[in-house]
């Protein structure tokens, strides 16, 4: 498993694949991150579809459709397609106050990658110890399995790999804090670069904490989780060393539901603008840095990436766009946090009773 720091319980997903040719696992797998892509975006249309039918369904097409990192997953085929369905499926049995799923999909996403893990601090926040306690049980029996199955050399390497998880942090497309400290500081030590980014994240999750407290008593948990479950979300990209565009899909979810409320509410959100600035640099930064100019001599932002020392300043500027747009975003949720609780907290009854 390693140098790639997927963890052994990753294999069972493609055990099944292994009885195949190459041609036809390739093929078999293809066709598998077309219909998991198609689940995920039918899920978010069934999280709200009893509220508006043709509002959920425009917002889920809109946010699929018109996502370049989900896109570039599925050209790859890479797993992330596979936590993006497990967390539309935990927004949807949020929605639907089927707990017990809830912790089950949040562990399915962390089998894969390690971040998905901190989106249980949405529902710690809210006391939630149901959900919590049956994440860790979740947890140990995935363990006991995965030790049972690939035996206990496998998860020793596992575990020793961690220690060269920065050299995952790439050169262009990265967006987490540890890359900006690789980007401004390429000398920094592993353990400063990693006491850095555990300060930072301490730093963003209690301020979080402190900004997103909610007082209104009579606004519903799965409005109250689902908004603090966007913040955590934004959070463990920023924090996540490994993090790059590629997980923008990620926030497919959160968009989904902001421009469900905009289609269907017609609620007024603070800094609109920001929202839609954010959304369309999140989905077409690809296209922007392989397409257009930006330089007297006709520089892409993909050229500069590649030959830095030609223009170091807008080099690093360039590299640290989506850092930028991810902390903006972040700010922009919890600016609007009461807002989002209270107008999803409205919507939901509707959703209950139809």
């Amino acid at each position: 498993f390693p140098p790639f720091l997927y963890s052994p319980p990753t294999m069972l997903f493609y055990i099944p694949l292994s009885f195949l040719s190459k041609t036809h696992a390739i093929l078999i797998w293809f066709i598998l991150c077309h219909i998991f892509i198609f689940i995920s975006g039918y899920t978010l249309y069934l999280t709200l579809k009893d509220i508006n039918k043709f509002d959920s369904l425009v917002a889920s097409i809109a946010v699929t459709f018109f996502s370049m990192p989900l896109y570039v997953n599925m050209v790859t085929g890479n797993l992330n397609i596979l936590i993006l369905l497990s967390l539309c499926f935990v927004f949807f049995f949020l929605f639907r106050e089927k707990h017990n799923f809830i912790s089950f999909f949040i562990l399915i996403g962390t089998v894969f990658k390690l971040f998905p893990s901190l989106f249980i601090f949405a529902f710690l926040k809210n006391n939630d110890t149901r959900t919590f306690y049956q994440f860790i049980f979740y947890t140990i029996v995935c363990i006991i399995l995965s030790v049972f199955i690939f035996g206990l050399h496998e998860h020793v390497n596992y575990i020793k790999a961690l220690s060269a998880a920065d050299s995952f942090i790439g050169v262009m497309h990265s967006m987490s804090f540890a890359h900006m400290l690789k980007l401004f500081f390429p000398h920094i030590s592993k353990i400063l670069m990693a006491l850095c980014n555990v300060l930072f994240f301490i730093l963003l999750f209690f301020f979080w904490i402190k900004k997103t407290k909610t007082k209104d008593t009579s606004l519903q948990r799965s409005s109250i989780v689902s908004v603090d479950l966007f913040s955590i979300i934004i959070i463990s990209l920023l924090v996540f060393p490994g993090s790059w565009d590629r997980y923008h899909a990620f926030f497919i979810p959160i968009f989904f539901f902001v421009i469900f409320i905009f289609i269907n509410t017609k609620a007024k959100l603070k800094l609109t603008y920001l929202f839609f600035i954010i959304f369309i640099i999140v989905n077409f930064f690809e296209i922007f840095a392989f397409h257009i100019p930006i330089t007297p001599n006709g520089y892409t932002i993909i050229q500069i990436f590649e030959d830095p020392k030609s223009y170091p300043i807008l080099y690093n500027f360039l590299n640290s766009i989506q850092f930028i747009t991810n902390l903006f975003f972040l700010f922009w949720i919890i600016y609007n946090n009461d807002r989002l609780k209270r107008i999803l907290n409205e919507i939901k009854p509707r959703a209950t009773v139809n």
